[in-house]
Parts: structure tokens; sequence; C-alpha cells
């Protein structure tokens, strides 16, 4: 038998160590609060519209993650976002002329983690509230108190302040997790039945409302009509408690307002709270590993909040844990 291990939370770090973890051996078991994976990695599915609300698209820099991203293309789960992109700054709109290649989940961002979920055995609608060591093991608890299962090694794979407060046995640790401050950003979601007639699928914003907009059916395997407007994060995080509705007002007359558009008649209207998505303060390592406390950690929080990154720090980890328990 493996080494039983435990990875809390089925983003793409937490899915890529546990997947790299199974090849080796190990007896991995994931546990997800929400309904399926990928945190913000995700897709909304709603009247016939979809949308990737969260990570908009990914880049390659390191080696390891573009080869894994060319495995990606070749099963057909991942391919090039061939969209035009702009900035607006001061008023004016201009076409950027960068050499970036970006690359998107098929038909939607959360293609990636259901690719690594369905090779990983993940509990899914499970949340874990509290953790204990006792006798070399780690107790996982429920929201509603009730054990759910033991494991030698656990791995922690959540947003840094999430991942902080389950550490209250770990005081030292959690104050070092805490150090990666991450700020909201609300996103908004609108579909439409008519082609809106703007010159970008991307735009890149200075303002203090809106950082990012994109025609998210100009992405390789969409279809329709559909927008996402992300808030600017310090903006987010003064209004983070605004009710839905409102920020869908604010965010669409700000997005009139830098297009020209007089009005957006859209079929569909939605709007998400991510309360911790980006980090503004990274770790600057990889991931942690506690071989003592039989503990690790990781996520994009270590490097600055890129999907790459999310990958490079579960990949670390998985093989700091492999080295040290083979």
């Amino acid at each position: 038998m493996g080494t039983k291990v435990a990875v809390i939370g089925a983003g793409l770090a937490g899915l890529v160590c546990a997947s790299r973890l199974a090849e080796a051996d190990f007896i991995v078991k994931v546990y997800e609060k929400a309904r399926s994976s990928g945190g913000r990695m995700s897709t909304r599915r709603a009247e016939g519209f979809q949308f990737d609300h969260g990570a908009q698209y990914f880049t390659c820099r390191d080696e390891r993650f573009a080869n894994f991203v060319q495995q990606m293309l070749t099963l057909g789960i991942v391919a090039k976002w061939e969209a035009r992109i702009c900035s607006y700054e001061d008023g004016l709109l201009n076409e950027l002329s960068d050499s970036v290649t970006r690359y998107v989940g098929v038909p939607s961002m959360s293609a990636v983690t259901r690719y690594l979920a369905n090779n990983c055995n993940v509990a899914y609608d499970v949340k874990v509230e509290r953790i204990e060591r006792e006798a070399d093991e780690w107790l996982l608890f429920d929201s509603q108190g009730q054990l759910l299962d033991s494991h030698p090694f656990l791995v922690i794979a959540i947003p840094a302040p999430q991942a902080s407060s389950l550490l209250a046995n770990l005081p030292q640790l959690a104050a070092k997790i805490a150090q990666a401050e991450m700020l909201p950003c609300w996103a908004v979601m609108l579909g439409f039945h008519k082609r809106l007639e703007l010159h970008f699928d991307g735009l890149f914003i200075n303002s203090t409302k809106l950082a990012w907009v994109a025609r998210d059916s100009s992405k390789y395997g969409r279809s329709g009509e559909t927008w996402v407007l992300h808030a600017e994060s310090n903006w987010s995080n003064e209004h983070i408690d605004l009710e839905p509705a409102a920020v869908i007002a604010v965010l669409c007359e700000e997005f009139c307002k830098i297009t020209g558009l007089e009005q957006l008649d859209a079929a569909y209207k939605a709007a998400h709270r991510w309360r911790y998505a980006l980090p503004t303060r990274p770790l600057k390592e990889l991931a942690i590993f506690c071989p003592n406390y039989g503990i690790g950690l990781c996520g994009d929080y270590f490097l600055g909040g890129r999907v790459e990154g999310a990958f490079l720090s579960g990949l670390d980890l998985a093989q700091r844990m492999i080295n040290e328990l083979s």
C-alpha cells in the first residue's frame, strides 16, 4: 500500500499535486467544497450562455508548464486564443502588438482541471472546516464537526487566507501563509443575443473601476455572444459587500463609458464575487513542505496569481513529497 495523502482543494495546484503523487503510487484523496473542480479556473453556465468568469487565459514561460500545455493541446483540451487585445488608458484605446501566445481551456477554462480530476479521487461538496494532528495522523473534520478521515500527510491547496485559518495548531506556519495577502475581484457576466460591434476581444483597462473586459465567446470552442467584466482589485475590495445588482449597474455603466456604447441590452446578467483573487504580496517560493508535521501547502499565491504559478507550485510540492517520502 502507498502512503496516504489528503489534499484540500481541487483547483489547479491541488489537482496537479494530487495527480503527480498518484502517479508515484501514493494513495490520494482530494476534498473540494464546491460542486466541481477548478477554483478560479471555473466556468458558469446559465440560460444557454457560458462564461469563464475567473481566470481568463494563461501563458507559458516555464518549460515544465509548456510541456503540460503541449500535452493538453494534443488532446484538444487546450487551444490558442487568437484574440485582438487592446489597452485603454486616459481615454485612448490602443491595440497591443505583443507577441504573447495566450491559451484557453476547450470548450471552457474548467476543461483543464476536469481532465486532471478524472484521474484523481475527488470528494465534492465536502468542506474541511477543521484539522487536528494526533498520533502522526491528520484528522479532517467537516462543517458539522464530523470526522471525515485521517491521513498521515496533508496538502492544503486553497487560498492563503483560508489556508492560514486552518492552521490554528501551527501558528508559525499560519503566520507565514497569512503574509500572502489577497485582494478580491468582482466579475460581471453578460450574455447577448446579438453581437456587440466592438473591435477587440480583450481589453486591459487603467481605470478606478474596471481592470479587464473580454469577449468570452471569441475563445475557441465557444458560441453565442458573451462578455466578462473584471473590476479593479482595489475597487472590488472597497465594495466587497455591495449587492450584485449594484455591482452590475456600476460596471456596465463604466463599460459603456469606455466603449462608447449607449446601453447594454444583455439577455443575461450576473455578478460573482471572487473574495481571494489577486495575491498582492506573494511568498515568492514554489511551495512549502514540513515533513516533521506531515503537511504541505501550494497555490498560486506562492508565485503571484498566474495559472502557470499554480501549476508549478503543485508540481514542486508533489516532487518534494516524493523525494522525502518514497
